[in-house]
Order: structure tokens, then sequence, then C-alpha cells
């Protein structure tokens, strides 16, 4: 399950203006409430604001979220008798500390993380800290600032508590606009936590007689335990306010200065010990619980898998001899687990033929300390013969010595059943496959190759010649006044003068030589090695060959022959190129009488 929690973002037109709004308001708020005459605020919640805004919008939408909160901060400070210089000041601080914080916080696609995952909390923790110290630098840096280390101390405190509390509770309520932030169960719980938690704060922060701040600091704990994140961030917020409020009406309890800078100090110390002892606790919990639902979701599913699948398991203890199995390996021995004992493994109903494997893989096994792996047969009270397929591991005591034999039994019948007619399908396919091809690259009439199938060849053999300077020669044969013999004796007869053209052709080539069918009564010789005079010799004994089918009485001819093209490969020629030079020689063969073979010119296309 991942830990990056899916930011859609916002785009709203009035999402950076409700933003915006609620920076400057919150920043009045603040200032008026300010205790000391320094204006040393307990908490900046505006930085909160920022931050939570730059984490959820997107866009162009944050982009206008800065320029608003930038007005609003301009605002607000010259509203407050801040100079121009120190109102920029402190708007740059304010927006380059936002803008540390949520590009440290959110990763590469801008989502942020679960607040259960205490490897991005450390990371956002780590974003606040970076930005409200970035933040204070700037602003102390400022010429106008009398004691930089003083004020940059002061507001490094007060903004990174703003980031730590109110950023992570309005991206918890955002969330909970999608997802349900507390079960209907839990809701009772929440009053109560609620009512208690304003309780302690009351009691704590709004008399001075007893030193009571362990009480919210208890009900905090409570409430984290209770809730998770969702109980700790809002008794965080509840403390914060509480404490805010007290330091405003300088009501802070016992415990505290008569020194509002120092008390201040401490209520902010006081602050993150409440943060440092609720988040992390809670994000602890709450992915201890999470891992928790996922191992007992996992669990069910396994336990389901485990039925749907006919998986059992056994265990064999060494020593005793004592065997235990499951209620499936029962159903897979075709055993009733009620009635019924586990039978011996090494024999039992396993198939005769198999039990020696069994025995030695469970020698094996004992002797390396190494899992296990076999395929038996097995034979069922009923007769029936099942396939199975055990596996496991041998458990070893802290002496290093076999104390049992752990395995998984599965009916793999089906599997082995569907794997030979897999098999026999296989070879079926292969085939029909090497048929199809067959038919694909033969001519159906005379049985030779087909054009497709010369012409591949051809290509390659040509490639062959170029790279490795080979001979190659082709012969291209057309039959005599074969129209005649189609109009006088019927196209029968002509369909057989080729298979017989076809035959003679074989019969005069060699193995690596193809004789094929070009098309109506013209064929083609590919002739791989071979020079010019090879290709001639080959040429005349295939012009042999057909005059000597004259008077087969099969056919009825009294003449029966040929005339033949033969051309030689060119390096660099192409194959367009190389059948014209032939079919350029055969043409010359018929123009000279025909019954004869040309070899084309070097230079004849």
């Amino acid at each position: 399950m991942s830990d990056r929690v899916d930011n859609a973002g916002i785009t709203a037109w009035w999402a950076p203006l409700a933003f915006a709004l609620g920076y400057g308001l919150l920043a009045v708020l603040a200032l008026v409430t300010t205790r000391t005459a320094d204006g040393i605020a307990v908490i900046w919640p505006s930085s909160g604001v920022l931050l939570a805004g730059l984490m959820l919008l997107k866009g162009n939408a944050r982009i206008a979220l800065l320029l608003l909160v930038g007005i609003a901060s301009m605002v607000v400070n010259l509203v407050f008798n801040q100079s121009w210089l120190l109102a920029t000041g402190f708007t740059a601080g304010n927006l380059a500390g936002g803008m540390i914080a949520s590009r440290i916080s959110l990763d590469g696609n801008r989502a942020w993380g679960r607040f259960d995952d205490p490897v991005w909390v450390a990371r956002f923790f780590f974003g606040a800290v970076i930005a409200s110290a970035s933040g204070a630098m700037i602003a102390a840096t400022l010429p106008a600032i009398e004691s930089p280390l003083e004020f940059a101390g002061s507001w490094f405190s007060t903004v990174l508590l703003g980031q730590l509390i109110v950023a992570p509770t309005l991206v918890i309520l955002y969330q909970g606009r999608h997802r349900r932030l507390l079960s209907r169960d839990m809701w009772l719980k929440a009053i109560v936590i609620l009512l208690a938690g304003a309780a302690s704060i009351a009691v704590a922060f709004f008399q001075t007689r007893f030193a009571l701040l362990f009480l919210p600091l208890t009900v905090t704990v409570f409430a984290t335990y209770l809730l998770g994140v969702t109980g700790a961030l809002g008794m965080l917020m509840l403390v914060t306010i509480g404490g805010s409020t007290a330091a405003a009406l300088d009501r802070l309890p016992t415990g505290f200065t008569d020194d509002p800078i120092i008390s201040i100090y401490m209520l902010q110390l006081y602050l993150l010990t409440v943060f440092a002892s609720a988040l992390p606790l809670s994000t602890l919990l709450e992915k201890s619980r999470r891992q928790a639902q996922e191992l007992a979701r996992r669990n069910t599913l396994l336990e389901t898998a485990e039925a749907f699948a006919n998986v059992g398991h056994w265990r064999y203890d060494v020593e005793s001899g004592e065997i235990e199995w499951s209620d499936e390996m029962y159903r897979i021995f075709g055993l009733d687990p009620d009635h019924d004992e586990p039978q011996d493994l090494n024999s039992g109903a396993i198939d005769a033929e198999h039990v020696e494997i069994v025995r030695a893989a469970f020698r094996e096994a004992i002797i390396s300390g190494k899992p296990f792996d076999y395929k038996i047969r097995i034979r069922r009270p009923s007769g029936e013969l099942r396939f199975v397929h055990s596996s496991g591991y041998v458990e070893r005591s802290e002496m290093d010595r076999s104390d049992a034999l752990f395995g998984v039994f599965k009916d793999i019948t089906n599997h082995v059943e569907a794997m030979g007619k897999l098999e026999q399908a296989w070879v079926q396919a292969e085939q029909d496959v090497r048929k199809a091809l067959l038919l694909s690259e033969t001519d159906q009439l005379t049985g030779v190759a087909n054009r497709r199938k010369l012409l591949t060849m051809l290509a390659r053999e040509m490639e062959t010649a170029d790279e490795t300077g080979r001979d190659l020669a082709i012969i291209m044969l057309d039959v005599d006044h074969f129209k005649a013999i189609n109009d006088t004796h019927g196209h029968g007869v002509g369909d057989l003068v080729l298979q017989k053209i076809a035959g003679a052709g074989r019969s005069c080539l060699r193995d690596q030589d193809l004789f094929g069918r070009l098309g109506g009564e013209e064929f083609l010789v590919i002739l791989p090695g071979a020079d010019a005079e090879l290709a001639a010799k080959v040429a005349e004994r295939l012009r042999h060959a057909v005059h000597e089918l004259s008077g087969d009485p099969e056919l009825g001819l009294d003449r029966l022959t040929v005339s033949l093209g033969v051309a030689l490969h060119q390096t660099g020629a192409d194959e367009s190129f190389f059948l014209q030079a032939a079919d350029a020689a055969l043409y010359q063969s018929k123009a000279d009488g025909r019954n004869r073979l040309t070899v084309a010119r070097a230079d004849a296309a």
C-alpha cells in the first residue's frame, strides 16, 4: 500500500482568496493578542495557512496564492505601523518560508505524504525547520532590526509552531472532505476527549495556584492513542489556542516566570513538547494499526486463496514421527479429516514409482538444510490417480538439529492434464504452421516454390552476395508456344506440361538451388555460388531435360521446348535490375528461334 496521497489539488478560483483571507485574519489576530512590547507572539498561525495552501493548491492557484498572501502581508504590516522596508522584508521571509517548506514536504508529483508515515512526518518536520530558519535569516538581516539574533529566534519559534500545528490540521480537514476522519463508533470517544481536553486546558492555564500543565499533555496522549492523528492534531490545536489565550490575558500558570519574553519562550517550548509527544506517537500508532489491518486483510485473502487453490499444509516431527495435516490435505488424498488418520508421506498412498523421490528429497533436506521440492502421483482409496506438488523446508532447533519438516501440498492434476492437452495443441499448432508456411510458399499446381518464396530467397541471396562477394546467378525459362498447347490440346494438358517441367527442373539442381514458378508458363532458378559457366551448364541441362519430355505419351506432344535466359548478379544492383537482365536474355533466346539459352551481358537490363 502506498504511503503517498494522490493530490489532485485545488484549482477553484476562490481557494487562493480564501487562504489569503485566512492568512491575513490570523496575522491580525496574532499581532493584536501579542503580549509583549517587542511584539513576540506565541505562534504565527498564518505560516501554517500559507504552507497548507501551497500543499493543497496546484498550478496557477499556487501562484495566485503567493501573490495574494504577499499583498495581505504587506497590508497587515503597514497597518501595524511597520515601515515599507520592514513590511517588504517580513513578507519576503514569510513567502520564502512557505515555499521552502512545501518544496521539501511535497515530492516530484506534488503529492503530500501520509501522517501515519514516520518517514514522511520526519521530512515534513525537517522542511518546517529549514523553512522557519530561512525566513528568520531573511527578516533578521533587515537594517531596521535592532537585535537580529533575538529577533531571528522569535521568528523561528513562532513560524515553526504555526507550520507544525496549523498546516497538518488544515490538510487533515481537507482530506476529511473525501474520507471519513472518524468512524461512527469513534465520535463518542472524540466528544469525551474534547470535553476532557477543554477542562484540562482550563484548569492548567487559567489558574495560577497549582502547576497542572501535565494534564493537557496527558489528555493529548490519550487522544492520540484513541483517535490517532486526528486526535493528536485536535488536542494540539486546543492546547495552542488555550495557551495563546492565556498568554494574551496574562494568565500563564505557575511554572512560568514573570519575564514576559521568557514566559513566551517557555510556552512555545511547552507546545513543542506537546507536539513531540503527540504527532510522532500518533504516526507510529496509525502506521501500526494500518499494518495490522493490512495483515488481517492479507490473512483473509490467503485463507480464501488456499481454499480456492486446493492447497494443504503438513508438518512432520522427525524425532517423534508425528504428522500433522490440514483439512485440505485430507481432501487431496481423498480422506475424511474427521475419521481418517494422516498417512506417512514416505509411502502411504504415494505411487510406488515415486516413493523414492520423496525419501530422497527428505534426506537431502535434512542433511543440507535446504528447501525441498518434488512432484509425484498419489492414489486415492477410490483408485483415482492424482498429481501433487509439494515443497517446504526444514525446521531446525537452536542446536542446529532437524526438528521437523514443514511443507505444502497442491493438487496439480488439472494443471498436468491441461499441460498435456496444451503440449498436444502446441505440436498440432506447429504442424499447422509448417503446413501453412509450406502452402504460402508453394505453387499449388506444380508443387515447386511460388513467386513469393522465389523473391524472398533472391533478396536474401543478393544481400549475402553483396556482403561476401560470392557469385550468384539466376535462370529464367519460359515454355515455347505454350498458348498453342493450351489452344490445341486444352488447359488440362497445359497444366500437366507445367507439372512435368517442374519435376524435370527439380531433378537438375543442387540442394542449395531453388526452382520455382514465377507465374503462367514462366519459371525461375536461383543458383547461389554459381558463376557464368556453371549457370550456363545448369541451364543447358534444364533445356535438354525438358526437350526429352517430347513424345511423352502422357502429354501427347510431338515437341516440347523452353527458352532460357541467364543473368549474373552485379554488386550494388537491385532485384529489379537482376530480374530484368535475365528476362532480357530470355527474350533474346525467343527472338533467336527458341529452344536455346542466352547469357545476359554485364550491362543488360
